[in-house]
């Protein structure tokens, strides 16, 4: 795939669809932004191009943050 110098943000990223979906664009190159409410499950996909946002996005204080 083509994503060269692209960013993602992806939320729910710890498990399931959002954590392939993670693991899936950082082989590929681009620079993902995490977000999960548990943000230790993410240690081992974090690095470069990769940041973590621990976070409850049904939290509107929390959701502000990540702004």
């Amino acid at each position: 795939m083509a994503f060269r110098e692209r960013k993602a943000v992806v939320t729910g990223a710890a498990r399931g669809i959002g954590r392939a979906a993670t693991e899936r664009l950082v082989r590929e190159g681009v620079d993902v932004l995490a977000v999960d409410v548990d943000g230790r499950r993410l240690q081992d996909v974090a690095g470069p191009g990769c940041a973590i946002f621990e976070a409850d996005l049904a939290d509107e204080a929390q959701r502000a943050k990540l702004s």
